[in-house]
C-alpha cells in the first residue's frame, strides 16, 4: 500500500493506494478521507495501465468523485435556497464551472507525482 501526500483544497492529506489481484487482472483502489467522509474509487486493468506513475488514474478518479459530490449539493443548496424543484441548464452548468473552479489546482496537482511512502497492508 502507498499513502500519497496530495493538497487538496488547500489542505494537507493522505490518499491510500493499493493494487489488487482480480480474476481477470488487477485493480487499483484509492481512498482518502475529506471533510468528515470517506471517498473511495477503484479503477479496473486487464493488462496493464499507462499511467505517467502508479495510481494516477485513481486518484484522478477519486478527486473526480469528490468534486462531483460538491456540485449535486451546490445545485440542491440554490434548489433550497430559491425554492425551487428544478433547475435550467444554464444555471446548472454556472454552478458547476463555479465548483470546477474551486477544485482546478486540486485536480491539476495529480499532473506531477505526489511525494508517497510504502506501508504494510492491515
Amino acid at each position: 500500500m502507498r499513502l500519497f501526500e496530495v493538497d487538496f483544497q488547500g489542505l494537507k492529506n493522505t490518499v491510500y493506494c493499493k493494487s489488487e489481484s482480480t480474476r481477470s487482472g488487477f485493480k487499483h483502489v484509492a481512498r482518502m478521507y475529506y471533510n468528515g467522509n470517506s471517498y473511495t474509487a477503484t479503477r479496473y486493468y486487464y493488462n496493464r495501465t499507462w499511467e505517467y506513475y502508479d495510481f494516477q488514474s485513481v486518484m484522478q478518479d477519486l478527486f473526480k468523485n469528490i468534486v462531483n459530490e460538491f456540485k449535486e449539493k451546490a445545485v440542491n443548496n440554490w434548489k433550497v435556497e430559491n425554492n425551487k424543484q428544478r433547475i435550467s441548464k444554464d444555471k446548472r452548468e454556472e454552478i458547476y464551472k463555479k465548483v470546477n473552479a474551486l477544485f482546478a489546482d486540486s485536480v491539476n496537482s495529480l499532473k506531477k507525482e505526489p511525494k508517497y511512502t510504502y506501508v504494510e497492508d492491515f
